[in-house]
């Protein structure tokens, strides 16, 4: 954290709020997998962005095809310094950015697949997405 303070000084914090609270009031969220966050910020809409050093090994190959197409519109960076640039590039116009995003029929679709009204939600998604589940 102390490297955080160094560069950016008062615009750098961590929140004290409530955790509801402060999600809301994030300008972005930075997610580094894929887990239960990602799905509650899809459900409520903050915008956020996800890191995700790994290859995508894990996921079976449609899953794999849905991240590359987010990678593609600047939702998911493979490297800290990728985000970082992200960030950097693109922060006085996150708002606009989050706009296009949510407008994308990439995204459309890839936040349609991971909900569902199956009584078997959570154990559909492990068989779906996961590899030896």
């Amino acid at each position: 954290m102390s490297v955080w303070k160094e560069k950016y000084g008062k615009k750098f914090s961590i929140s004290k709020e409530n955790k509801e609270k402060s999600i809301y009031n994030s300008k972005i969220i930075i997610l580094d997998d894929i887990s239960t966050p990602l799905y509650e910020f899809l459900k409520i809409g903050v915008p956020f962005i996800i890191i995700i050093k790994d290859s995508y090994q894990n996921f079976k190959p449609h899953f794999k095809n849905e991240l590359e197409k987010l990678e593609k519109i600047g939702l998911i960076h493979k490297s800290a310094q990728s985000g970082a640039n992200f960030l950097n590039n693109n922060f006085e116009n996150l708002y606009d950015w989050w706009k296009k995003i949510i407008k994308n029929k990439n995204f459309k679709q890839f936040k349609k697949n991971l909900f569902s009204s199956n009584i078997n939600f959570l154990e559909n998604i492990k068989k779906e997405l996961l590899y030896g589940l």
